[in-house]
Formats: structure tokens, C-alpha cells, sequence
């Protein structure tokens, strides 16, 4: 699709599993790149296609082709709406998504001081927690999807649930990397997407409760001090205390 492009680590074939070093990679060139840049990562079952490393760079918008509609994906706005959900861990905050169809976690860096001395620390020591929360993603077998937002110094991480939409027909609309954004990649004309099958499709992804609880633990595990009033769960409708 438009203003799309692949990053693929050296290295060798390997399988779409997001290394501590894809991910540094992934910091790395969106931190030096537009500020309208986007890299996500998505896992099979999570719209990724083939299976082996890759990341994906975009930009919202229509890059160019007239009428230019979209200068920001939806769920940019969702940014400035987080529930902080944890004690801060030296220069990072985990906060969480409350109003957003697909819940998702938000890691931000917030010393720009050391990042203007040293931006190496910054992807080296962000890139280390944000994968602490994948590792534990990846053993619980949990398909993601992984959002760099260097302009907000934002890495968005949604566990969800494994769907395969376009297994038999890659036609099939897909909740994947974009469309998880609010931005939908249409390949059929006679789709009829409108905001409430959007809605629908993204919240069909939400994890089951049972899984939600293990993400909580896990966050847990690594050394997040989770608040008790971001421990809700969430569903179809809207979120609830675990």
C-alpha cells in the first residue's frame, strides 16, 4: 500500500519473532526519520504474512494522491488519553489505553536530556524493557502487534488475539498492523466497512480475560509496580477490574 515500506535485519533468514535487536533497529531508524514515521511489527496471527524477520515503515495519509485525508492515524489521539499504569522506572512509564477498542500498552521515554547526549542509551535501555514485556508475550504465546512512535518517544505494544482473516482469501479485511491504528487497508470495493464493523473486527481481537490476567502478571513479573485502578480487564463493551 502507499507510503509503506519493509525493514529487514541482517543477519539471515530468521523467523517473525521480534528480537532485542530488531527492536533497537526499529528505535534506531525511526528516532533519525520523519516525524510522521510509524514502525510496527506484527507476529504471525497478528496480520504478519510471511514468516520471517521483518519490520514495516508507514506514514498516515495518502501520500500525495489527491485528496490528501489523513494526517494522522485515530489513534494518535488515544495518546494524549493514557492512564499512567505503574511507577515510573528511571526514565520510563508504562501507561495503558481506556478508550480504545483493542487495548494496548504505552512505554515512554521521558528524559530528552539523555537522549541529546547520548541517543544510543536511549534505544539500548528503552529497547530492553519493551522487550522484556515481548519475551514474556512471545513464552505465553501471544500474538502482538508492536508500534514505534519516536516523535512521542512512544512504543505501543496491543496483545491480542491469534486471527488468521486472510488464511483462505487475502481479499478478507484483517485486523493487523494498520487497521489496529484505525487505518484500514481495503483490497475489495464491495467491502462495506463502515466504524462499527471497524470497532467489531478490533474488539473481536481483544485476549480473553484469562489471558488478560496472565499480560497483568507478567507486567508484574518484570518489575512493573502495576497500580491497582489500571488492573481492569477488558471486553467487547468496556473495561473492568480484575
Amino acid at each position: 500500500c502507499r507510503n509503506h515500506f519493509l525493514l529487514v535485519p541482517r543477519g539471515g533468514e530468521q523467523p517473525q519473532v521480534l528480537t532485542l535487536d530488531a527492536l533497537m533497529m526499529g528505535l534506531a531508524f525511526a528516532l533519525r526519520s520523519s516525524r510522521r514515521l510509524w514502525v510496527s511489527f506484527n507476529t504471525i496471527g497478528a496480520g504478519a504474512s510471511v514468516n520471517h524477520l521483518h519490520l514495516h515503515g508507514f506514514f498516515p495519509g495518502t501520500g500525495g494522491v489527491p485528496p490528501r485525508t489523513l494526517d494522522v492515524f485515530p489513534f494518535e489521539q488515544q495518546l494524549s488519553k493514557l492512564q499512567l499504569a505503574a511507577k515510573p522506572r528511571g526514565p520510563l512509564t508504562l501507561s495503558r489505553t481506556t478508550a480504545w477498542p483493542l487495548c494496548a500498552w504505552v512505554f515512554t521515554w521521558t528524559d530528552e536530556e539523555a537522549l541529546k547526549i547520548d541517543s544510543k542509551l536511549m534505544e539500548r535501555r528503552m529497547a530492553e524493557f519493551v522487550h522484556a514485556f515481548i519475551e514474556t508475550l512471545q513464552v505465553l504465546d501471544i500474538a502482538h502487534n508492536v508500534h514505534i512512535r519516536m516523535a512521542q518517544r512512544k512504543v505501543v505494544v496491543f496483545p491480542r488475539q491469534t486471527l488468521f482473516e486472510q488464511s483462505h482469501d487475502v481479499t478478507q479485511l484483517q485486523v493487523s498492523g494498520h487497521e489496529v491504528l484505525g487505518w484500514w487497508v481495503v483490497a475489495r470495493e464491495d467491502h462495506e466497512l463502515d466504524g462499527t464493523l471497524a470497532e467489531t473486527m478490533m474488539r473481536r481481537a481483544q485476549l480473553p480475560k484469562t489471558m488478560q490476567q496472565k499480560v497483568l502478571k507478567a507486567l508484574e513479573w518484570i518489575g512493573w509496580s502495576l497500580f491497582e485502578d489500571a488492573k481492569f480487564l477488558c471486553d467487547g463493551e468496556a473495561p473492568t477490574l480484575a
